[in-house]
């Protein structure tokens, strides 16, 4: 703590406490003829108020002005080397992974190109964020820093899962490399999409900068194709007849190994109008939460005939439900009677219950007839099994002319 001298004194006396009104103090002392002080002990992330007062053989003056600071908290996971011979900052205005928020602990650390961590910072409860980024030390035989002009990485330390998460940043400020401008600005708003071996129905409710399907799909290691639902397909470095993402659009994607796509952005508007057409339709899920099919879809229920996962569930509204809640990530197929704009629902008032008591019966797993699920699309059939024709635990089987 640093504060301007006053003509004539001898002494000053400095307080600190927790307390704008400093109703109690956690330094309280004569500090002799200085100007400057350093005190110890204090809790990380702590807002301290402090004030200075100045006295001589005369007397005492009134107290300065209150001014305020906050302890930085020591990162527990991610290490660097600080102190270096420069530094550089980036403010951190939001971070989102699939709709969840940072915790308390949790740790945002920025890393070189070569994966050099060189500086990190530890949320705290509020936004922004201040990260400094420490820069090569010349007078070092090792590189303890970034060097000007190297690219930004950043990584999430999840302190309740233990758990490293690498995501990318959008720039309000910077360009994503060291020592740009005078600083950064940046959000971390990302979706993490798991993606399992063969087919997947996957959608977006965050929409990345650039839209470009080669873009969109530039984290996936194992993408073979990339299909819509108008019959337009990405093939990596063979053919695009998608070009552009839609987020109001779902899309089938397969992969020979189990993969992830990952994109940073904005939060989809969830009052965002979905415009169906009378047939079929593979549209995204935008959401952050989780609904019901019964509460998603009560507004077109005169239109919808069925709504199908990639999963082999599907909801016939009124007739049949074997469809767990939607998701986000997940895209949904929907038949129309006739076309129809559709927006979500909000999260606001509700109910959770309607699919929990019916998945005690929907949920048994068969155990007898063998098939192949989950091969890109599917047909459901509903059977009216009369009383008495079957028991709890009997199978139906479908089979094609050859008798698979």
């Amino acid at each position: 703590m640093i504060w301007n001298s006053s003509s004539g004194a001898t002494s000053y006396t400095l307080q600190v406490s927790q307390d704008n009104n400093f109703s109690s103090y956690v330094y309280n002392q004569d500090v002799g003829n200085v100007t400057s002080n350093q005190i110890s002990g204090l809790s990380e992330g702590i807002t301290y108020y402090w004030r200075v007062n100045a006295s001589n053989s005369g007397g005492t003056s009134e107290w300065s002005s209150t001014w305020s600071f906050v302890t930085i908290i020591a990162t527990q996971h991610f290490s660097f080397t600080s102190g270096t011979e420069d530094s550089y900052n980036i403010l951190i205005g939001d971070v989102s992974i699939n709709g969840a928020g940072l915790e308390l602990g949790d740790e945002i650390g920025v890393f070189t190109s070569s994966g050099l961590c060189v500086g990190a910072v530890v949320y705290s409860g509020s936004y922004p964020l201040g990260l400094t980024a420490w820069e090569d030390d010349s007078q070092t035989p090792e590189v303890d820093g970034y060097i000007v002009g190297d690219e930004m990485m950043f990584k999430i330390w999840d302190k309740s899962e233990n758990k490293e998460i690498e995501v990318d940043a959008s720039y309000t400020e910077g360009n994503g490399t060291f020592g740009y401008g005078a600083y950064s600005f940046i959000s971390m708003i990302s979706q993490i999409i798991d993606l399992n071996l063969g087919w997947n129905w996957i959608s977006f409710n965050v929409e990345p900068s650039d839209l470009s399907v080669q873009n969109v799909f530039a984290s996936t290691n194992n993408l073979e194709i990339v299909k819509d639902n108008e019959g337009k397909f990405y093939v990596p470095e063979v053919l695009d007849d998608i070009g552009t993402i839609d987020v109001t659009n779902g899309y089938k994607v397969y992969v020979s190994a189990s993969d992830q796509v990952c994109v940073t952005g904005t939060q989809v508007d969830i009052s965002t109008t979905i415009s169906l057409t009378s047939g079929w339709n593979l549209i995204a899920y935008i959401p952050t939460y989780s609904l019901t099919p019964e509460e998603t879809f009560s507004s077109i229920s005169s239109n919808l005939v069925i709504c199908k996962n990639d999963d082999g569930k599907f909801y016939v509204p009124g007739v049949f439900n074997n469809m767990p809640s939607l998701t986000p990530g997940e895209a949904y197929q929907l038949y129309l009677s006739s076309s129809a704009e559709f927006v979500y629902p909000s999260s606001s008032g509700l109910s959770k219950q309607a699919y929990k008591e019916e998945t005690k019966v929907n949920g048994i797993t068969n155990k007898h007839f063998k098939y192949s699920s989950k091969t890109g699309d599917f047909y459901p059939v509903i059977m009216d099994i009369r009383e008495n024709q079957l028991e709890i635990g009997d199978e139906v089987g479908v089979f094609i002319n050859n008798g698979n």
